[in-house]
C-alpha cells in the first residue's frame, strides 16, 4: 500500500530544495549555451543549420518554449525544471516501493535530490522514470497499452537527449524477453514480440516526428554527422580520467571519487547477488536487472568523462540497486557498511550544499537579470568573479549597439545571453572538437570578417576541465587571428581580454 504522506513529503523536499538552488549561481558554459539558443530559436534560427547542437532539438526548444511563454530570464526555466524534477524522487521512491520497506525507498529519493547543487537540470530523468514505472506496471498487469505509453515518455525524453533513455529502452526489452521466458513458457515469443512492439511504436513515435521535422528543413544529415559523430569525437577530446581515490587535492575530487567507486562497487555486488538467483530475481523483482543492465550500458558515457555531473546522470542506477543489496544483507554487522556508505554520501552532499550557498555570496543584477553569484573567482576554473561577469557585460553593451553581432570565446556563451547581443558565428561555445580542421578554422574566421565583429571577450588560457582545454591549443589559427587583428582593451583577473578590432 502507497503512503501517501510520504510521497507528498518527498516532492515537497524536492521542490523546496531544488527552487531554493535555483536562485544561485550561473551556468556560464552549459546553461548559457541553452540560454542563448532560445532566443536564436525565438529570432528564427534552426538547430544544426544555423546554429551548432549536437543534442536532439528538444534540449534547446524546450528552452525557447519557456522564453516564449513567460519572457527571457535566468530563473524561469529553473523553476519550471524544478517543478518537473521534483517528481523524479517521488517515481524512484514508487519503483524501489516495489521491493523495500518505506523507509529504505526514501534513501535514494533524498539521495537523488541532493546529488547536485543544481538537480533541476536532470529534469529529463522525470519522463524516463516515469517510463520506466509504467514498464514495470505494464509487466505486472500483462496491458499492452502500458506498454505503448511507457515507450512513449521514453521516446519523448529521447527528443532532449538520446543516450540515457535509449539504455532504459534496450534494456527493459531484453529484460522483459528472460521474464516471460521464465513466466510464460511456450508462447513467450509471441507476448515478447507483441508487447516490445507496442512499446516500439510508443518510443519511435515522438522519434518519427523529430524526423519527419528534420526532413522537411532539410537538416537529417546535419543532425547525424553532430549527434553522433562529432559528439563521439568532442567526448574523446573532452576526456576526463576516472578519478582516483587517492587523489586528495580538493574535497570535490574526493567526493567525486567516492561517488564514482560507489557506482561499480554497487554495480559489482548487486550482479554477484542477481546472479546467485537470477531467475527468482527476474520473476519476482525485474525492476532490479532492468536497472542493473541499464547501469552496465550506461558505464561507457561514465566513463567518457568521469567528472560528478556524468557520474550522477549517468549512475542513477545505482541508487535502487544500493537499496537491493541493503534488504539481501542479513547480518546486522555487514549491514554497517552500506549504511557508512550512504551516510558519507549524505554527509558529502549536505556540505557541499553548504559550499555552493556560501560560494555564491554576492548579490548582483545584470541586464534586469537578478543573480546570486561568487564574490570571489576560484583559480583555474570557469566561475568568474561577480565583477568580471558584470564589467564583461557592460564592456559588451557599451561598445556595441543592439543586434551588432559579437564574439565571445571559447567557453562563455552566458555572456550573449546576458548581454543581449547575438553571436557573430554558428557557435556560441568554441570548445575543444566543436572545430577540427584548418579549413573549419578559416570558415570561422570568414564569417568573423563577414559579419564586421569589432568587440571580442577571449579567454585564451582557460576552459572546462579536459584533455586539452586552452583554445590557443586546439584552435590555432583561430587564435592567432585575434591575436593579430583585434587589441587588448583590458584583462580581467580570470584572464578575460577585452579587445576591440584594430583600425
Amino acid at each position: 500500500m502507497i503512503n501517501k504522506p510520504v510521497i507528498i513529503l518527498i516532492f515537497l523536499v524536492a521542490f523546496f530544495k531544488t527552487t531554493l538552488f535555483s536562485f544561485y549561481g550561473f551556468g556560464l558554459v552549459d546553461e548559457g549555451e541553452s540560454l542563448h539558443n532560445a532566443q536564436r530559436i525565438l529570432e528564427g534560427d534552426i538547430p544544426y543549420r544555423d546554429f551548432f547542437a549536437i543534442f536532439p532539438p528538444m534540449d534547446n526548444y524546450y528552452f525557447a518554449l519557456i522564453f516564449k511563454l513567460f519572457g527571457e530570464s535566468v530563473l524561469i526555466p529553473r523553476i519550471i525544471s524544478s517543478i518537473i524534477f521534483s517528481f523524479t524522487p517521488v517515481l524512484i521512491f514508487l519503483i524501489c516501493k516495489r521491493f523495500a520497506p518505506t523507509k529504505l525507498s526514501t534513501i535514494p529519493a533524498i539521495l537523488i535530490t541532493f546529488s547536485d547543487v543544481n538537480i533541476e537540470r536532470l529534469y529529463i530523468f522525470t519522463p524516463i522514470f516515469l517510463g520506466v514505472y509504467l514498464y514495470l506496471q505494464a509487466v505486472n498487469r500483462k496491458k499492452k497499452w502500458l506498454f505503448g505509453w511507457s515507450g512513449f515518455m521514453l521516446g519523448l525524453s529521447s527528443l532532449i537527449r538520446l543516450d540515457i533513455p535509449g539504455t532504459f529502452g534496450v534494456s527493459a526489452v531484453i529484460v522483459l524477453a528472460a521474464y516471460l521466458f521464465l513466466t510464460s513458457h511456450k508462447n513467450w515469443i509471441k507476448k515478447w514480440f507483441i508487447y516490445s512492439l507496442y512499446m516500439g511504436v510508443g518510443f519511435g513515435l515522438p522519434i518519427m516526428l523529430m524526423i519527419a521535422w528534420m526532413i522537411n528543413l532539410g537538416i537529417v544529415d546535419t543532425f547525424i554527422n553532430m549527434a553522433f559523430f562529432r559528439a563521439v569525437i568532442i567526448t574523446n577530446l573532452h576526456h576526463l580520467p576516472f578519478p582516483s581515490l587517492f587523489d586528495f587535492s580538493s574535497l570535490s575530487d574526493t567526493f567525486t571519487a567516492y561517488y564514482g567507486y560507489a557506482i561499480l562497487a554497487t554495480y559489482l555486488v548487486s550482479g554477484f547477488l542477481i546472479l546467485r538467483k537470477t531467475a527468482v530475481i527476474i520473476k519476482e523483482n525485474i525492476e532490479i536487472p532492468l536497472f542493473f543492465l541499464a547501469g552496465i550500458l550506461t558505464l561507457p558515457y561514465i566513463f567518457g568523462r568521469s567528472d560528478l555531473g556524468h557520474l550522477i546522470k549517468g549512475g542513477t542506477p545505482f541508487l535502487i540497486l544500493g537499496i537491493f543489496i541493503l534488504i539481501n544483507i542479513r547480518s546486522l554487522k555487514i549491514r554497517l557498511i552500506p549504511y557508512g556508505l550512504i551516510f558519507i554520501l549524505f554527509v558529502g552532499m549536505t556540505f557541499q550544499s553548504i559550499w555552493w550557498l556560501r560560494f555564491n555570496d554576492q548579490k548582483v543584477t545584470i541586464s534586469s537579470q537578478i543573480l546570486n553569484l561568487n564574490s570571489e573567482f576560484p583559480q583555474n576554473s570557469t566561475k568568474p568573479s561577480a565583477k568580471s561577469l558584470n564589467k564583461s557585460v557592460i564592456f559588451l553593451q557599451e561598445n556595441s549597439i543592439q543586434n551588432e553581432p559579437v564574439l565571445i570565446l571559447p567557453y562563455m556563451a552566458g555572456l550573449y545571453f546576458l548581454s543581449n547581443r547575438p553571436s557573430a558565428t554558428q557557435f556560441n561555445n568554441l570548445l575543444a572538437g566543436f572545430i577540427n580542421s584548418d579549413e573549419e578554422q578559416h570558415n570561422f574566421i570568414d564569417k568573423i570578417e563577414v559579419n564586421n565583429v569589432r568587440i571580442v571577450v577571449y579567454d585564451p588560457n582557460n576552459g572546462p576541465r579536459m584533455k586539452t582545454a586552452r583554445m590557443q591549443d586546439y584552435n590555432v589559427l583561430i587564435h592567432k587571428y585575434l591575436m593579430e587583428k583585434f587589441q587588448i582593451v583590458e584583462q580581467t583577473p580570470e584572464g578575460w581580454l577585452f579587445m576591440k578590432k584594430k583600425i
